[in-house]
């Protein structure tokens, strides 16, 4: 399979079980109806073995090695069997739905930053998935081990000739779409000077995919068109070399004072077509960098 058309069905997967995983948050209105605690349970079964399909497609389409599948296949079974013992139980399902589809533990971003950026040495996504605990966390690696994979990226052919122009380097590759036609050209107006290498994946019509190398060692961001227009942009920060600047950015998950520099961040905004490129270049042109780390006196106290 090629590289592009690996990374449409990642993510063709990967909403699917988005959907299912949504379809597993009981009602709290309904709470105390028994009719439809037994329709959401036997939907759910359903529900539970469509997310098991869908990870050996993910794990098929990226070629995970044997054991991990193993494990995953391992740990989705124990969900289930949890998730049998919560039988009619109202409290019991919502406590499942918490501890085990949807929680999103503050570490795992940092092992994903330790592991899975792109750029390293060695990239691997074995540490993070053997610790994690819920789906929603199985998921988010795979879906960080695809959009930060840089060498899979090199193997998309370019829709134009790199933009040099002395403002570093801009591949386009993938799917040539209006969106991020426009995108590759608002940037291009926005960046006067920049020093960093970017690979601009376009992988539909309402989906791309933007890695800085360089920037925090390599920043990415991910960008989709919404069923209403505007463009939802969520961005991946591997090393944080200065919080308070780090917390200034637009729609930035909070980080804490003394993390470390290998914490990573995660933020998210909306945009319009004519407005993204300014309002990416803002964000590449506010994050830190490792000169901004060792102007800090508290430096000894984040590494």
């Amino acid at each position: 399979m090629e590289a592009l058309e690996s990374i449409s069905k990642f993510f063709e997967y990967d909403i699917k079980i988005k959907k299912d995983m949504m379809k597993l948050s009981i009602d709290e209105k309904y709470m105390n109806d028994k009719n439809y605690i037994e329709d959401f349970v036997d939907q759910a079964y359903k529900n539970l073995y469509d997310i098991i399909i869908n990870f050996g497609n993910i794990m098929e389409v990226l070629e995970i090695d044997n054991i991990t599948q193993e494990y995953i296949i391992s740990f989705m079974s124990e969900v289930t069997n949890i998730f049998y013992e919560c039988g009619y139980n109202p409290i019991k399902l919502q406590t499942f739905y918490h501890d085990y589809i949807s929680d999103m533990s503050p570490d795992i971003i940092s092992k994903i930053s330790a592991n899975l950026a792109a750029n390293l040495p060695t990239r691997t996504y074995i540490y993070p998935l053997r610790t994690s605990h819920t789906i929603n966390e199985l998921l988010h690696i795979f879906h960080q081990y695809v959009v930060n994979d840089d060498i899979l990226f090199y193997m998309i052919p370019n829709v134009t000739y790199p933009i040099t122009d002395n403002k570093g380097v801009i591949n386009y590759r993938g799917k040539e779409s209006n969106m991020a036609n426009i995108i590759v050209k608002s940037l291009a107006q926005n960046i006067v000077y920049y020093p960093y290498y970017m690979d601009l994946i376009s992988i539909n019509d309402k989906k791309a995919i933007l890695l800085v190398k360089g920037l925090a060692h390599a920043t990415s961001f991910e960008i989709d068109k919404t069923e209403q227009g505007d463009i939802r942009v969520e961005y991946f920060i591997p090393k944080i070399y200065e919080v308070n600047a780090i917390n200034k950015l637009n729609g930035i998950d909070e980080v804490s004072e003394n993390a470390s520099v290998m914490r990573g961040a995660t933020g998210r905004f909306y945009t319009t077509e004519d407005k993204i490129g300014l309002d990416i270049f803002h964000i590449i042109n506010n994050i830190p960098t490792e000169e901004d780390l060792m102007k800090s006196p508290d430096r000894h106290k984040r590494i």
